[in-house]
């Protein structure tokens, strides 16, 4: 449902690759389309449209309304944000060959969006794929604990819980170690300097980034294989029940063991019935023999 999402490391470690374009270039830097702006623009105009096509078809009809559909309704929110607020910036990152024109300010909001928005996306997958598993695994208890406030609750938790881990490292970057955009006429990226916060990054990158991935391979797998278990053991069952009808249709009855299994079965179901279950049995069986 979102669109690709790019590695933390593949975003903003750009600072000690790219830093012969501050030393070299003393020209405003100009637009250089190529294919991945070109693929980011369609890949955001069809998801814009593919998320709002779901988000009016679950508001639209009631029966919609479920527990389920609200974390489905949260990551549409969060691809919404991506798309409209940090996806342009990206783009226009790209056009300009990661030379970034717009400022600071622009600067700071591109990183947030970044490091927080895209990170919100992943996370309401992860989100999504732990519960899938719960119900896939104990339907019972996930009926039971599941209500449409424990969803909102649980999805504006994915919104602080990583608003948690990614304010401190923005913070203390754009105080202490982000690089500066401009030097006389020359412009550089926009980044966190990711060699003063290594370790932040690291961790953020297996916690928000990898980690939710990981999770949702593990979604995958689980139901697909719940799945197939629960179909083999319906057609087992289906199996047994008609195996002694096609049994009795076939095979001419014995003499005695009817009679004896039977009853055995009627004492097993109901005392008060037994009576009426054996003879109703005997008469049967009576019946059908030559």
């Amino acid at each position: 449902m979102g669109e690709t999402n790019e590695s933390i490391w593949d975003n903003h470690s750009r600072t000690s690759t790219n830093e012969s374009v501050r030393i070299n270039d003393s020209t405003y830097p100009t637009v250089q389309w190529s294919g991945l702006p070109i693929f980011q623009v369609f890949a955001g105009i069809s998801g814009l449209i593919g998320n709002s096509v779901i988000f009016f078809v679950i508001a639209c009809n009631r029966p919609l309304w479920s527990a389920f559909n609200v974390y489905v309704l949260n990551l549409i929110v969060a691809n919404w944000l991506n798309m409209v607020t940090y996806a342009p910036l990206d783009i226009l990152l790209n056009l300009y060959n990661y030379k970034w024109p717009m400022g600071q300010a622009w600067c700071s909001y591109y990183l947030i969006g970044s490091w927080y928005l895209q990170e919100v996306v992943y996370n309401s997958h992860q989100l999504i794929a732990i519960m899938r598993i719960w119900a896939v695994t104990l339907p019972v208890s996930y009926a039971r604990h599941q209500s449409i406030r424990t969803s909102v609750c649980l999805s504006a938790g994915v919104w602080i819980y990583v608003f948690v881990g990614v304010a401190p490292g923005l913070i203390i970057d754009a105080l202490f170690y982000r690089p500066a955009l401009e030097v006389g006429n020359s412009f550089g990226i926009c980044s966190i300097n990711m060699k003063a916060l290594s370790p932040w990054g690291a961790v953020m990158q297996w916690l928000f980034c990898t980690c939710p991935e990981v999770v949702m391979i593990i979604a995958v797998i689980i139901v697909f294989f719940t799945k197939l278990m629960r179909k083999r053991k319906k057609t087992a069952r289906q199996m047994r029940k008609v195996e002694p009808n096609i049994a009795l249709g076939n095979n001419r009855p014995s003499d005695s063991p009817p009679v004896i299994l039977s009853g055995g079965v009627s004492f097993l179901a109901n005392t008060r019935f037994v009576t009426i279950s054996i003879r109703s049995t005997v008469f049967y069986i009576v019946k059908v023999k030559p």
